[in-house]
């Protein structure tokens, strides 16, 4: 390190922890209580130490201050951030996709993606494919997350292949593009647990409420189709980013798309990992299966997966998981401290205590009063686009939903397809670490990206998906709750 380097990281380092130690000690404004302007003062200290690529010694900070806040200790906020399933979720997704990785499954499919005449056409019909396949996939599990890693990894020798540069525009609109498809892909199929849980929180406040599924699937599955072409377009023809995208003739030879004895067994983990987190949606709860696999869950699945393939030898001896190995080589640990303060800061975010969840609110009702239906939810839409891409996405819909319904039901709106519209926008969150899971996803990759790159690429994709699903979803949904009514 240069004395140069050395002094801007001390600088750096300097700002965050004035930041995160004397914000806090400014007097409250508006809803904000002490314990808010800690929270903040922390939160904000983190994001500023992520955008410039540190990302473990800030989290850790974070962490170890949010357990001196009021009625918190080091060990309580330890404990609980350790304990998230969804951190458990991403370490057993990233040890899984090294599994496929390791039998050389990855770089089959890379190869069989990249063999195929309409993939070869040009950049952005690659761009299609994956986003094809993320949302094919995203709806088939409704697990944005493994299916994200898995086409992240896919694509990465097709990227050596075609030498694609690292940290390049077209890389990041790839890359960034899958996150956004994965999740729209995700909300299809009414068994999607955030559908249900943006249900969940409408009925909470209006018990009788009951969703029109034929009409729910039917305005998701046309929301995909348009947006699909509309990304493309809009990378392609306004994005323009430069690329020197040629595929060598005879890149790939038949023989090297034929799978050996590993890659078979592999594929049909794969296969077998999807059907046992989807099944349980599918089959009576009474059966005995259905509650064993609902116990399981997501991280049961993922172990129970990974235990078989530990077990499965090859003729060499070699099993088809390490776990050793796996930690050491498979596991971005930048990327999980980055994801495990994002995810605890988030809860801190929406805690009553703080009176953060209080002044989204008082910013937010001024833009929504004197609305007509449309307007209002055209608002809620770019507004609800706006917060879950800075904070967690289930915290943004228990904000928005309850506002939104007492407002469609004093002007005549429909609730459900603003339930609806919240399920595939709100579950978004790709520009800011804490905003989602891919968010955090997206700035850990520094291999790949840069922060620079995700801001504006994906502010720019989550503009392009608020606006389709404001001009195409309002009116189409209006149409499509009355016709299944």
């Amino acid at each position: 390190m240069t004395a140069k380097s050395r002094k801007n990281t001390w600088l750096q380092a300097g700002i965050i922890l004035a930041w995160m130690l004397l914000f806090g000690l400014l007097p409250p404004f508006g809803p904000l209580t002490p314990m808010g302007m800690q929270v903040l003062g922390i939160f904000v200290g983190m994001i500023w130490g992520w955008t410039i690529g540190e990302t473990i010694w800030p989290s850790l900070l974070g962490l170890v201050l949010l357990g001196f806040t009021e009625g918190n200790t080091v060990n309580g906020v330890l404990g609980a951030a350790f304990a998230n399933t969804t951190l458990q979720q991403v370490l057993f997704s990233l040890l899984f996709c090294y599994g496929i990785s390791r039998c050389g499954l990855l770089e089959l499919i890379a190869k069989y993606i990249l063999s195929r005449k309409f993939a070869q056409k040009g950049p952005f019909w690659l761009c299609f494919a994956f986003w094809l396949a993320a949302a094919v996939a995203g709806a088939v599990t409704t697990n944005s997350l493994p299916v994200t890693i898995l086409l992240w990894s896919i694509f990465y020798p097709i990227a050596y292949e075609l030498k694609l540069p690292k940290k390049s525009a077209y890389v990041a609109i790839m890359l960034i593009g899958i996150c956004v498809t994965s999740y729209t892909g995700a909300v299809i199929v009414p068994y999607c647990a955030f559908t249900n849980i943006c249900l969940g929180v409408l009925r909470a406040t209006n018990p009788e409420i009951t969703m029109n599924y034929p009409a729910y699937c039917t305005l998701m599955l046309i929301l995909n189709i348009v947006l699909l072409p509309v990304m493309v377009a809009f990378a392609k023809f306004i994005l323009r980013p430069t690329i020197d995208y040629h595929v060598v003739e005879g890149l790939i030879k038949p023989e090297e798309l034929m799978m050996n004895t590993q890659q078979k067994i592999m594929s049909v983990y794969t296969i077998l990992l999807c059907i046992m987190m989807i099944i349980p949606n599918l089959m009576p709860p009474e059966w005995v299966i259905t509650a064993i696999l609902t116990n399981l869950g997501v991280n049961g699945v993922f172990i129970i997966i990974m235990v078989a393939m530990c077990l499965t030898l090859s003729a060499a001896g070699d099993s088809l998981m390490d776990f050793a190995e796996g930690m050491v080589r498979g596991v971005p640990w930048g990327l999980y401290f980055l994801l495990l303060a994002a995810l605890t800061s988030s809860s801190f975010i929406a805690s009553p205590s703080t009176g953060i969840s209080d002044l989204l609110i008082q910013l937010v009702n001024p833009l929504l009063a004197g609305r007509s239906a449309f307007v209002f939810m055209a608002l809620m839409v770019l507004i609800g686009c706006i917060i879950t891409n800075c904070i967690n996405n289930i915290v943004t819909l228990t904000l928005l939903v309850p506002i939104s319904l007492s407002f469609l039901t004093a002007n005549g709106g429909n609730p459900l397809l603003m339930c609806a519209l919240f399920a595939i926008i709100l579950l978004q969150g790709v520009v800011m670490p804490a905003g989602s899971v891919l968010g955090a996803l997206l700035h850990g990759n520094d291999e790949w990206l840069t922060p620079t790159l995700i801001y504006k690429y994906a502010t720019l994709f989550e503009l392009v998906l608020a606006i389709v699903v404001s001009l195409v979803g309002i009116p189409l949904g209006n149409f499509l709750f009355n016709f299944f009514a």
